[in-house]
């Protein structure tokens, strides 16, 4: 019987390789990005068109090849990182797999030039679908460069299975982004359809990188750490609690200035900030560890975006307790109760007043061991100090006379409904609608509670998601009924916004000009805004866009997901956190609007709203 096992052709194996190495053009962005770095590179250009579709080329001024190199490197496992086993436990560079170069000519036409410094002419090199073509010897400058044409055109399914330009650039630009701010020495050049995008010109300064990457208001949103331990050197940047977003922003991990994902270091970082902002707040870092290549392995997977820690434990601690310092040095979290009365009683002294020598007076019967003789001297000490103030009441309760001005609120001022079930919650918003008037029936804590008294029990309000709920179907019902009217502002507000940003931008845009904000995109990604909708704050305009942007990006493969839901909810929630009630009309209103809300019972993110304590589960409270 004949043998049924073939070998495959290795054009068959590159494909299958390219597979799991190229999955989309960013994929090739990124392999022949760090091939420039490698290279020793001071200057990188990145050229694209059609979201590398058509082309994607890129430029460098490094150390480059000879003709005899120039030809290997398109070979499987060719790489100039390592030599054998051993070294896979001392890897500083940013590739060393060899498999990039041969899995990108398996799928496209490749044209590579390259030229070291001290020779006179370079090497063309033309491969197409791992189908070598030709090499000849030209004219060109040090250096190496590559353009890819026509990414998968020999693999169709592989090509019918990318997703629209929009969403191919935006992975280019992650690929650029983590690559830029992991060298800042290093200048950085991108071009999208011939035109300049970013010119990230070289700095020793890796918080100017930022800045000039993500826009001027970084500048004083970021806080510095720095840790040396013997395992590893910590560095880089965090925001400032108060800058923390709803979405998850700007976070990047780098070891050896390799970019990696680890949910273990996220939590990390994520846990030093839970006593400063809440869980559904998420911080921007941008944390730099330089750690030894033997105490990792990053051999996981060809993506390299993996790592596997020697002693995670140890890192995990170093970084929470490291990120904790820094918060704790730099952002001036405030801790002081502005609540507490500021006034201090100072008697006022003459120069005929009288010092008195303080009295000491001693029980010489005080028995320690005589529980309830001390305790009926000490109720008899406090007797006569009443008796001295001539205030010693006959009743325990007349102490609380002083509270007289505080009414009670009876069963008969509010509705009675036994609240068990979700259908007798709603019972109870029925009759909560025919309430009228809350004065004095109601207590506010700290603008962030309302609390107020059933029959049955005791109702919690929560301020904040009620306003996001009535805010929420305010803006949202008015996009619907055509409703959305822009405020035009006096001065406009202008800010900045990163290229892949304003790719998404443009694809909200729609939904936030319908909602009433009045804008333009100008030149060099700045936004301008000339009108905003009703109670925004011109303060709240850029902090709107960037989580509407991240919204969308985090939510758009959300088969649920719609643009104007998220972007009312984001309208919605930055009101809620400005509008403070103090008075009875405002609570009043508040109250009123929430129960002609559709859903009263839950915030727009559908956390509850309304909390209800029976007085027998107070009893259950002090037991």
């Amino acid at each position: 019987m004949p043998g049924i096992i073939n070998l495959l052709p290795d054009s068959v194996a590159n494909q299958i390789a390219a597979g799991e190495v190229i999955q989309r053009p960013a994929s090739v962005v990124k392999e022949l990005i760090e091939n420039s770095i490698d290279a020793k590179s001071s200057v990188i250009k990145l050229i694209i068109k059609d979201a590398g579709r058509t082309l994607i080329q890129i430029t460098d001024n490094g150390l480059g090849m000879n003709d005899t190199d120039a030809r290997l490197c398109f070979e499987r496992h060719a790489t100039s990182k390592i030599k054998s086993a051993e070294d896979l436990f001392k890897i500083r560079s940013m590739g060393f797999r060899g498999e990039a170069l041969a899995a990108i000519s398996a799928i496209s036409q490749v044209e590579m030039k390259t030229k070291q410094e001290n020779s006179n002419l370079g090497t063309k090199i033309v491969i197409e679908g791992f189908e070598f073509i030709s090499q000849e010897s030209v004219n060109c400058s040090k250096g190496t460069s590559f353009e890819i044409k026509n990414l998968f055109f020999n693999t169709p399914a592989r090509r019918n299975f990318l997703k629209s330009n929009a969403v191919e650039y935006r992975h280019i630009i992650e690929e650029f982004e983590r690559v830029a701010l992991s060298f800042p020495e290093i200048s950085f050049y991108l071009y999208n359809n011939d035109q300049e995008i970013y010119a990230l010109e070289k700095t020793n300064n890796l918080k100017q990188r930022i800045v000039s990457y993500f826009g001027s208001s970084y500048n004083h949103k970021l806080i510095n750490i720095e840790e040396n331990t013997k395992l590893f050197k910590l560095s880089g940047y965090l925001s400032k609690p108060e800058h923390c977003k709803k979405t998850r922003g700007e976070q990047f991990i780098f070891v050896n200035n390799r970019f990696i994902k680890s949910t273990y270091i996220n939590n990390a970082i994520i846990n030093a900030y839970s006593q400063y902002v809440s869980s559904d707040f998420f911080p921007s870092y941008f944390i730099y560890i330089d750690i030894d290549p033997s105490k990792i392995d990053i051999n996981i997977h060809p993506t390299k975006t993996e790592i596997k820690f020697e002693d995670a434990t140890t890192l995990w601690s170093i970084i929470n307790s490291s990120v904790r310092k820094s918060i704790g040095t730099f952002a001036n979290v405030p801790t002081i109760d502005f609540e507490q009365n500021k006034s201090i009683d100072i008697p006022h002294i003459t120069k005929d007043t009288t010092f008195k020598i303080p009295e000491v007076t001693v029980d010489k019967t005080f028995n320690p061991f005589d529980v309830e003789k001390k305790l009926d001297n000490r109720i008899q000490q406090y007797s006569n100090k009443f008796k001295d103030k001539g205030s010693i009441p006959n009743n325990w309760e007349l102490l609380y006379n002083k509270f007289e001005s505080i009414p009670e609120i009876t069963d008969k001022e509010l509705p009675t409904v036994n609240l068990n079930n979700d259908s007798q919650i709603k019972n109870f918003q029925e009759e909560a609608k025919k309430i009228t008037n809350f004065d004095n029936n109601y207590l506010l804590i700290q603008n962030k509670v309302i609390v107020t008294k059933l029959t049955s029990g005791l109702v919690f309000i929560n301020i904040k998601r009620a306003i996001e709920r009535i805010y929420f179907e305010q803006y949202y019902n008015n996009y619907k009924n055509n409703k959305c009217y822009s405020n035009q502002i006096i001065f406009p507000i202008s800010f900045s916004l990163a290229e892949d940003k304003i790719k998404i931008l443009i694809e909200i845009e729609n939904e936030i000009k319908s909602m009433g904000f009045d804008y333009e995109i100008q030149n060099n990604n700045n936004v301008c805004i000339n009108g905003i909708p009703d109670n925004i704050k011109e303060a709240d305009c850029e902090d709107i866009f960037n989580d509407s942007i991240n919204n969308h990006v985090e939510k758009t493969k959300d088969v649920n997901y719609e643009k104007i839901i998220e972007i009312s909810k984001t309208l919605a929630k930055k009101v809620s956190l400005r509008i403070k009630p103090n008075t009875s009309e405002e609570i009043n209103n508040i109250i009123a609007k929430l129960f002609s809300s559709s859903q009263p019972e839950y915030s727009p993110d559908w956390q509850k709203i309304i909390k209800i304590i029976a007085y027998e589960e107070l009893d259950n409270l002090f037991i």
